[in-house]
């Protein structure tokens, strides 16, 4: 069964600007901001000095002195993207950056069309794969535009990261996982017809609900929750709701926001469940609309960082 065996960050040249500062850059308004922070509690976005193409190098320098085996290996090398990175669908980038790394028996292939489900989602794909090749699985993005980085509900940041996923590792089993598509909402709220948009607005709570009930139906209670980084006030509602209460985390949503798929991994890797937290519950919804949900189970010998 394959393992979560640990998540690197690359922190370098990331800033965490006020929502002020995103005026440009997100098309963010004083008046936007001031609601951002007060309705749903976020006061600053990573945005990255790194172009695209070097994104994720100190990330997957991370990764490979954790793990240098991988080297030595074959392996897939996936990036959840979601709809920001179709224009540099002619430039090799992926495998300009397998080969700086060292990853010669390597192949790379981007994974999108679940928006910002799409990290859990690949998650999904994984568990049920045949393969027992490493993985290694990129999320992050450049927010270059606002038509993609200004939600109602939050900016979305700059923040790559990268999570090593193998059979032969210690780490965290993905124990069980599922992906739901609701496609009568496939395109974003902003180019749906106005009824359709309302409904979607009305009924994506109900939606995101009845799948986690789903989901966690016959299950013990996850000893950590760990959602998406977006819609403080539901995600309030959801831990009200299934009895969470402080096993749900949201501690990187204020300084962090949404991170288009990185959001979950994030908190994951800078809260890492106690030794007694044997059971962790992930879950993220992505325009389209598309619901995932991960859950993790500690393996023998954790070396989740």
């Amino acid at each position: 069964m394959i393992r979560l065996a640990s998540i690197h960050r690359g922190d370098d040249g990331v800033a965490l600007l006020p929502l002020e500062a995103l005026g440009e850059t997100h098309a963010l308004r004083p008046a936007m901001a001031r609601t951002l922070r007060k309705f749903y509690g976020l006061d600053t976005v990573p945005q990255s000095a790194r172009r695209h193409a070097a994104l994720f190098d100190e990330a997957l320098d991370a990764a490979l002195a954790a793990h240098p085996d991988l080297r030595r290996m074959s392996g897939q090398l996936w990036h959840c993207k979601t709809q920001t990175q179709n224009t540099r669908c002619q430039d090799p980038w992926l495998g300009a950056l397998l080969a700086r790394h060292g990853l010669r028996r390597w192949q790379a292939q981007s994974w999108s069309m679940t928006h910002c489900a799409s990290g859990l989602a690949l998650l999904h794909y994984l568990r049920r794969a045949p393969s027992a090749a490493p993985a290694l699985l990129l999320t992050g993005e450049k927010s270059f535009h606002p038509a993609t980085s200004r939600l109602s509900m939050g900016a979305l940041g700059e923040l790559p990261l990268v999570g090593v996923l193998r059979e032969d590792a210690a780490g965290w089993r993905i124990a069980d996982s599922a992906v739901r598509h609701l496609p009568a909402f496939y395109p974003s709220a902003a180019h749906l017809p106005e009824a359709l948009a309302k409904e979607q607005q009305r009924i994506f709570p109900q939606a995101l609900q009845r799948f986690l009930a789903d989901f966690l139906a016959g299950r013990e209670a996850p000893d950590r929750v760990l959602p998406y980084n977006l819609n403080r006030p539901l995600l309030s509602q959801l831990a009200l709701g299934f009895g969470w209460g402080e096993r749900m985390r949201l501690d990187t949503l204020a300084s962090h926001g949404h991170l288009f798929c990185s959001d979950v991994f994030l908190s994951f890797s800078c809260f890492p469940p106690a030794p007694s937290e044997t059971r962790v519950l992930l879950f993220a919804a992505g325009m389209g609309l598309t619901l995932a949900a991960v859950w993790l189970e500690r393996g023998d010998s954790p070396t989740a960082r």
